[in-house]
C-alpha cells in the first residue's frame, strides 16, 4: 500500500474531523476532539503558528494519519525562548503499524 505525505491545507477539514472520530485516544483516558465548525480553520484559530502533516493512501478516501507542529515563545529561566511543540499525532486505526507514525514524526 503506498502512503503519501503532504502539508494540512485548508481543504482537509472534513477529513481531520473524520479521522478524529475514527481515531480516539486508547490510553487510560480516551479522548477524541469535536469539532462544531471546519476542523482546518477551528486549529488554525487555536494555534495560529501551526504546521501540520496528513498520511494519505492509495484507494481509501480520507486521512490514514496526521500530525501537527506548533511553534510558539515562552519563558525559561527568565529569558523569552522560541519552541517547537510536536502534536495530535494520530493514525487511523486500520492503518497502525505499517510505520505511518514514525513516517509523520520524521517530516515534522
Amino acid at each position: 500500500m503506498t502512503i503519501t505525505l503532504r502539508e494540512l491545507g485548508p481543504a482537509d477539514g472534513p477529513a481531520i474531523a473524520r479521522l478524529c472520530a475514527e481515531a480516539p485516544d486508547t490510553g487510560r483516558v480516551s479522548f477524541a476532539p469535536v469539532y462544531k465548525g471546519d476542523a482546518y480553520a477551528t486549529l488554525r484559530a487555536l494555534k495560529p503558528g501551526m504546521v501540520g502533516v496528513v498520511a494519505e493512501a492509495a484507494g481509501y478516501d480520507g486521512l490514514v494519519g496526521m500530525g501537527l507542529l506548533e511553534f510558539g515563545r515562552c519563558m525559561v529561566a527568565g529569558r523569552l525562548q522560541p519552541y517547537a511543540l510536536l502534536n495530535s499525532l494520530m493514525v487511523h486505526p486500520d492503518f497502525r503499524r505499517r510505520g505511518i507514525a514514525s513516517r509523520i514524526a520524521r517530516w515534522r
